[in-house]
């Protein structure tokens, strides 16, 4: 998830993005700097902050995002250009996840960019007999 931050003047100070909690869900923001750009829009330009806040969904199924509160500081007007502090909101949204149809039917999956397994015998298995007995393990990571 990502909050855009703008102002057609410049930040003073420090942004605080307030805590975000999503029921069924793990948030994690990673950076703890925004990505900072300006843009031109009509004419006009914009200081940008983009802060990315990663969400892990634990099912699908729908989810409601609260208003997340930001502290902002930034340029005022005038001769003395002193500094416009003050804090607002994220608006609140909802949204629906699914799971793709193609693992839907699987009861055991894991989305992983590296996963490993390795598995053991307690004996070669090359000269076992009806009747005989072995331990395997399975290492996953």
């Amino acid at each position: 998830m990502q909050i855009e931050v703008a102002t057609d003047r410049w930040f003073s100070g420090s942004t605080r993005i307030g805590r975000l909690e999503i029921a069924d869900a793990i948030v994690l923001q990673h950076e703890k700097f925004a990505v900072n750009s300006t843009r031109n829009e009509d004419g006009k330009s914009w200081a940008v902050q983009l802060w990315t806040q990663a969400v892990y969904l634990l099912h699908a199924g729908m989810f409601d995002v609260p208003a997340i509160p930001l502290q902002l500081s930034v340029a005022g007007e005038g001769e003395e250009l002193e500094a416009i502090v003050g804090e607002m909101s994220t608006p609140a949204f909802s949204f629906i996840t699914t799971i793709p149809e193609q693992i839907a039917a699987e009861d055991n999956w894991i989305a992983s960019s590296r996963f490993e397994i390795n598995e053991s015998f307690d004996k070669a298995t090359n000269a076992l007999a009806p009747g005989d007995a072995l331990v395997r393990t399975i290492k996953m990571s």
